[in-house]
């Protein structure tokens, strides 16, 4: 885009010191350059967008990664609920089929792209600190806020 800035500036100067006729070539040369800039500065726009965007994914994959080492290293202490809430904030689902059928079963996630809320289940434990959250009836509420 420097190359062009340059190339735009001297067209200018030129076109200054020629009669209108004579620089009609020029000035349709320097149309095409501004053309050709205002492309090149909407791709660069379009290329810094989608690395703010690539950044900000590679932000929260490494808070995911974060979240789960956290989880995995109290997986051993966590009771069932607990081990479900850490399943349904991933977004995992696992379907069972009948002894003999193929494929026998599928596991699915859907790891969520906005940052994950800490829960009292799955965050390191405060003094005190009896369990998952439950609902009205005492069940236990996943992140999304469903009970099990």
């Amino acid at each position: 885009m420097l190359e062009l800035a340059r190339r735009q500036a001297n067209l200018s100067r030129v076109i200054a010191e020629l009669e209108p006729v004579d620089a009609q070539p020029l000035v349709r040369e320097l149309t095409a350059l501004g053309q050709q800039k205002r492309q090149l500065e909407a791709e660069r726009k379009a290329v810094m967008a989608r690395r703010s965007a690539w950044q900000a994914a590679q932000t929260r994959v490494d808070e995911l990664q974060d979240w789960c080492r956290s989880v995995a290293a109290r997986l051993t202490t966590l009771d069932h609920a607990g081990k479900q809430l850490a399943l349904d904030a991933l977004g995992v689902s696992v379907a069972l089929y009948k002894k003999g059928e193929s494929p026998r079963f599928v596991i699915t996630a859907r790891i969520p792209l906005t940052p994950l809320k800490p829960h009292s289940a799955l965050a390191a434990p405060t003094p005190g600190q009896a369990g998952p959250t439950a609902s009205p009836s005492g069940r236990p509420v996943s992140p999304s806020g469903r009970a099990w």
